[in-house]
């Protein structure tokens, strides 16, 4: 196999992970290395260039996948929110289930969560970018269709590398699908999305400090969880609470097939305040009516701002 993403957990920023075992199959990635060349205008060139320098090195990108419930997506969490807690909720009887529960951090003085990257390149070699971390993860899915997933990268240095010829271990798991949800709601009252996304931006700053040209670390930054739903237009009911600017919470799980006894595995996103930025239903030809609901998360008193939990069989992360 030529072509291929896998990562592994650095265990300090940039420092390479010593094993990238965990494999994802991949839509796309645009990981691109900018170099910093900066060209010099000196008073003895003329009109021509003639001084070139190195400066501030870095290497950003996107990563889009298909999740699944055991590979590559609590990586992706992990690294966008920066928490995340294990237990087992039946470790006598059921011993193979793992619970996850990612959440913003907030003021903790250990690493940013980083990961080491490769990309097999056809057959003629493979890059391989340190210090990468999740700077804005999207979380999308509409009606009838696969949920998807768009990692932000910024990463540190990149080299080549020899390809990595195996064994693989991609999940055998199938895509998480919109038709796997079995629970939905806006303020405890169920509802049937037909559109669902969920952006969490880190707005990390470029970590540079003397002794590098490349970052060295990464600070926590004002976190942005905003994110849009949409339902269709059959009650007033969210126009008004729109309108009043109301509080609101949305609760959002996903279940796939069975881990063990009657634990399955599961995704689930849960924003407990949030406030609607737009909320209209407009007119369009003879068009049916939905309602867009775009709303910005607001830190809960109890709950934080967003809490996503996912239940599968990997020990930890």
């Amino acid at each position: 196999m030529a072509n291929y993403l896998r990562m592994g957990k650095e265990s300090s920023y940039g420092v390479p992970a010593p094993s990238l075992n965990t494999h994802i199959r991949i839509l796309s990635e645009s990981l691109k290395f900018q170099p910093g060349v900066e060209y010099l205008r000196t008073v003895e060139g003329g009109r021509f260039i003639t001084q070139v320098d190195l400066t501030k090195a870095k290497t950003t990108g996107s990563i889009e996948i298909y999740p699944v419930y055991d590979k590559g997506l609590g990586e992706f969490l992990y690294s966008a929110l920066g928490e995340v807690s294990t237990t087992q909720p039946d470790p006598n009887g059921n011993p193979t289930v793992y619970r996850h529960t990612f959440t913003p951090r907030s003021g903790s003085s250990s690493p940013w969560p980083s990961y080491t990257i490769e990309v097999g390149l056809g057959s003629v070699a493979a890059k391989r970018i340190t210090g990468c971390v999740v700077n804005r993860l999207i979380i999308e899915g509409e009606a009838g269709d696969h949920l998807g997933i768009t990692a932000d990268i910024l990463g540190g240095e990149e080299s080549r590398v020899n390809l990595y010829t195996g064994p693989f271990n991609f999940s055998q798991q199938g895509y998480i699908h919109t038709s796997q949800v079995v629970h939905q709601e806006i303020n405890g009252i169920p509802v049937k999305f037909e559109h669902f996304s969920l952006e969490l931006n880190n707005n990390f700053p470029e970590g540079y400090r003397f002794g590098s040209r490349f970052p060295q670390e990464v600070e926590e930054a004002p976190l942005d969880v905003k994110g849009s739903a949409t339902i269709k237009f059959d009650s007033s009911t969210h126009l008004d609470r729109f309108l009043a600017s109301e509080e609101n919470s949305i609760s959002l799980k996903f279940q796939g097939s069975v881990i063990s006894g009657n634990y399955r595995y599961e995704l689930e996103i849960t924003l407990p305040r949030l406030i609607y930025e737009e909320g209209d239903v407009n007119l369009k030809g003879q068009d049916r009516l939905t309602q867009i609901l775009t709303f910005t998360a607001l830190k809960h008193s109890v709950n934080g701002v967003v809490k996503i939990t996912l239940q599968n069989d990997q020990s930890g992360y």
